[in-house]
């Protein structure tokens, strides 16, 4: 009878406030890979692609990479604020929000999903109906050594648009799109992060064991 309550303790918290706190916020899908663009010191050192916030809180990014020889030091990814106009010229404005490292040295030859967190402060809030820019940094490397980002050279179909830096001079691209996932988290009782999910998880497989 316990076990019994647990489990309809925990299912109806689950349904009620979400399994999973971190849901897609805007994305443009791998299977949509055509083309990578390479990032590397004295060359483009970080592409980007604009897309609309939806009112969660910042929680983690993706972009589609791979290496291409023997790259080494940390790719980092930022949301910028937005300009120019959505879709043909969006270019980064201010920063917002920067992810912890990603040692470039770990990626493998074959295009991957990697996954970029954000922590503290930097869980901003991603306004509804609202641009931003987020971008992948990486200005380590050579032309033989590089971080390949994969896009879409093709036929884009994101409503937002490529954009990439050269020096510290940001260009945007309207007929390319890049590979991407923004995922944001709904905030629980009282403001605090459903981050007691876990807890309650493991409390209930410790009582039904």
């Amino acid at each position: 009878m316990k076990t019994r309550k647990l489990l309809v303790l925990f299912v109806v918290l689950s349904v009620a406030l979400g399994v999973n706190a971190a849901k897609i916020v805007d994305y443009y899908h791998e299977d949509n890979y055509t083309d990578a663009v390479s990032l590397y010191s004295g060359s483009v050192v970080a592409v980007g692609q604009s897309f609309t916030g939806n009112g969660t809180t910042l929680d983690s990014v993706k972009f589609y990479l791979r290496k291409s020889g023997l790259p080494i030091g940390n790719a980092t990814v930022k949301i910028y604020s937005h300009t120019g106009t959505y879709g043909t010229s969006s270019k980064p404005g201010d920063s917002l929000a920067v992810s912890a490292e990603f040692d470039v040295s770990t990626l493998t030859t074959s295009n991957q999903l990697i996954k970029f967190s954000f922590t503290g402060d930097n869980r901003i809030i991603l306004s509804a109906n609202t641009y931003y820019i987020v971008a992948i940094h990486y200005a380590g490397g050579d032309a033989s050594n590089f971080l390949r980002v994969g896009r879409d050279i093709t036929s884009p179909t994101h409503a937002g648009n490529f954009c990439y830096l050269v020096g510290v001079i940001w260009s945007a691209d309207g007929t390319r799109d890049t590979i991407f996932y923004v995922y944001g988290s709904r905030e629980g009782l009282l403001g605090y992060q459903l981050q007691w999910y876990d807890k309650l998880h493991e409390y209930f497989l410790r009582m039904t064991q």
